[in-house]
């Protein structure tokens, strides 16, 4: 009898056994299941009319920044004559809103020596500045205040004007 109750409990430890294997299974595929929808959440495309709306958004953005520019000397801008435009970028991949700010001297009459041109990017959504390139008085300076990859041979005012350049194109 003894033998028999140990054949039933070797069994039962058996069969608890393949039923917890195949539950460990059942419950790492269920993970890897909710962890590829939540990737695809991550990454999921806007629609059209989403798109549409988050570029209009990242466009006020850009006027306000705009708006709120306090780069250009009122003084300076009057005697030199300063052109300021906005341009945006809605970049769906990085779901990001991208902010191109440009100044530059309009006066015919300046020395072409004399003429400033700057050029700002932002992070519409967060106001932050991420590079500039400036060109005045024949000096050029730059800087890229995120980790990117620097164009090689470049000074830093063209390696951040490119990199300016390639993120008000990304997404597009």
């Amino acid at each position: 009898m003894r033998d028999i109750l140990q054949a039933v409990v070797v069994a039962a430890v058996a069969a608890l056994g393949v039923i917890v294997y195949f539950q460990e299974n059942d419950i790492r595929s269920q993970q890897q299941l909710i962890e590829q929808l939540s990737t695809n959440m991550n990454s999921r495309i806007p629609t059209a009319t989403e798109e549409f709306h988050l570029r209009s958004e990242c466009a006020a953005l850009a006027q306000k920044i705009l708006n709120n520019n306090t780069n250009v000397d009122p003084a300076l801008a009057q005697s030199f004559g300063v052109d300021q435009s906005v341009d945006s970028n809605y970049d769906p991949k990085a779901n990001r809103c991208y902010v191109e700010l440009s100044t530059q001297t309009t006066n015919a009459t300046t020395p072409l020596k004399s003429q400033v041109a700057n050029y700002y990017l932002f992070d519409g959504q967060t106001g932050s500045e991420l590079a500039f390139a400036m060109s005045q008085n024949g000096q050029q300076v730059g800087t890229v205040f995120v980790q990117h990859t620097p164009v090689l041979n470049a000074t830093p005012h063209d390696d951040a004007l490119e990199f300016i350049n390639d993120t008000m194109n990304a997404g597009q």
